[in-house]
Parts: C-alpha cells; sequence; structure tokens
C-alpha cells in the first residue's frame, strides 16, 4: 500500500484514500502519544465508568475486529502495569 508523509496536504490524503478505502492508517507512537489497546467490551465498561467519575476522555477508536484504542499521553501504558 502506499505510503504519505506526516503532514501531507489534506486533498493528497483524499485522493489516495479515495483509491484505497479500505487502507489502514498507521501512526508513529511514543513520541506525542501513546495507545492503549483493549477488547472493545472492556473499553466500553473504562469510557463509561471515565465519565461517571467526571474524567476527561481523550480520542478513542473502536476497530473492526472489536477492539477499543485509547490514544493517551506518552509513557502511560507503563503506569498501568497491573491492568494490561
Amino acid at each position: 500500500a502506499p505510503v504519505i508523509r506526516a503532514g501531507a496536504p489534506l486533498d493528497e490524503v483524499t485522493a489516495l484514500w479515495s483509491e484505497f478505502p479500505g487502507a489502514s492508517v498507521m501512526l508513529p507512537v511514543g513520541w506525542a502519544f501513546d495507545v492503549i489497546e483493549v477488547a472493545e467490551p472492556a473499553g466500553t465498561h473504562a469510557l463509561a465508568r471515565l465519565e461517571r467519575m467526571g474524567l476527561p476522555v481523550g480520542p478513542v477508536a473502536a476497530t473492526p475486529d472489536g477492539r477499543a484504542q485509547f490514544f493517551v499521553a506518552p509513557g502511560a501504558a507503563a503506569a498501568l502495569p497491573d491492568l494490561l
């Protein structure tokens, strides 16, 4: 699959996704953010609990294969070793 450089113009990204609508998006992690991936049911429960506690919720993605991806600050996963 083709690769687009970081910071590419929107029209370039849109044109490529038009050609490859099912293409995956791969982002480098560890510098600006990390991703904690869990089973979707666990992610749904975690989101509900965070909202009930009044805690801020960052970006979360659901994957087609039933996973939830929480985008978090770099190193956040290291603070949760007993939970992951």
